[in-house]
């Protein structure tokens, strides 16, 4: 009987040992690994555009953003939102994209060739993305900016 009491405490401590020496396997994801999975995990449609100073001018159409892992975006309906100031046309409906500041994750650079277009973020979220740009409109020479409001 001894021994059977005594093999038994012995598995017990074995057996908490064992339990207690395992951790938990999460990962932590680093600040630039969270915001590219939460920019990437699926395309934004705009809801809103807005203009400051307030212009004669009204989003109409269906704009979607579409940014991928491997640092590539497309938009679809880029001509509906408002030209860009430093090129005076639409914003690339295609290329490269790259966070600007990897401190605080609020501007994004998008690159086509030799165009590149910069993007405030002022909120980023598993939903919704709040961005702004220099933009020229209802003339190429006309500096306002651009706020747009694109939710999944």
């Amino acid at each position: 009987m001894k021994k059977a009491s005594h093999l038994l405490s012995v598995l017990f401590l074995m057996a908490l040992v064992i339990f207690t020496s395992c951790k938990d396997d999460t990962v932590e994801e680093t600040p630039l690994e969270e915001n590219t999975r939460i920019l990437t995990a699926g395309p934004f449609e705009v809801s809103t555009v807005a203009l400051d100073p307030a212009v004669d001018y009204n989003f109409t159409g269906t704009s979607t953003l579409t940014f991928s892992e491997n640092g590539t975006y497309t938009i679809t309906g880029g001509d509906a939102l408002p030209m860009v100031l430093s090129t005076g046309a639409s914003i690339p409906a295609s290329g490269e994209w790259s966070f600007t500041d990897t401190e605080n994750f609020n501007e994004i650079t998008l690159v086509n060739g030799s165009e590149s277009v910069e993007l405030t973020v002022t909120s980023l979220t598993d939903n919704e993305i709040v961005f702004s740009y220099a933009g020229a409109e209802p003339k190429p020479t006309d500096e306002v900016e651009v706020t747009v409001t694109a939710t999944r």
